[in-house]
């Protein structure tokens, strides 16, 4: 078997595992998974992408943004939710995986480059931003001093608060959590179940 293909296969199995140990808790699972997309996808003069070695950058991926590509298309991947326990209420973002309201199959460059997938108090990140700022600086495959300003806000998610009013109680002012977080589960989610990409390890 081509010798890429094996690394995608292998690079496949590391992500779902990563989503697996994600789903089980395990948040941090996120850096291994912007590592491996990272070499998936990412092409440079000085680092050729497993796609491009396998002559496949112009597959369809697999894409769950509520808004279609475009202008005025623009929207989060991760679905923004308030969840009410006994504890209190947290504003939070979660990755809706199998649940997301639109799948379509859109060109790898778009899914890559262009797509606006976190969007956070006017702050835009597509997914090869957001891949490279958690795998080149922030834990993946390597810590740096200062992150993208984008970045940080997106994984801050930029001072974005939701009002909660319990009944008969007080409003509360819940900051959003796990942004940042969530949007890389989803990618994940979304790099296993691009039909294209996973035909490739045949």
């Amino acid at each position: 078997m081509d010798r890429f293909k094996v690394h995608l296969a292998d690079k496949l199995r590391f992500i779902e595992r990563s989503c697996q140990a994600f789903d089980a808790g395990d948040e941090a699972e996120v850096q291994n998974i912007a590592t491996h997309v990272r070499v998936i996808c990412h092409q440079t003069n000085s680092s050729t992408s497993l796609l491009t070695y396998l002559g496949a950058t112009g597959i369809s991926m697999l894409s769950t943004t509520d808004s279609p590509l475009g202008p005025g298309g623009q929207s989060n991947l991760a679905r923004l939710v308030i969840e009410c326990t006994d504890k209190g209420a947290t504003f939070k973002s979660n990755a809706p995986l199998d649940t997301a309201s639109k799948r379509r199959l859109i060109l790898f460059t778009d899914w890559w480059e262009t797509e606006v997938v976190c969007l956070t108090s006017g702050v835009q990140m597509t997914r090869r931003e957001l891949v490279l700022a958690v795998a080149n600086k922030d834990g993946g495959a390597h810590v740096d001093a200062k992150l993208p300003s984008n970045y940080t806000a997106t994984k801050s998610a930029s001072g974005l608060v939701a009002t909660f009013l319990p009944a008969g109680g007080t409003p509360v002012e819940m900051p959003l959590e796990s942004h940042s977080v969530a949007t890389l589960r989803q990618i994940g989610y979304e790099i296993l179940h691009s039909p294209d990409l996973l035909a490739l390890r045949n």
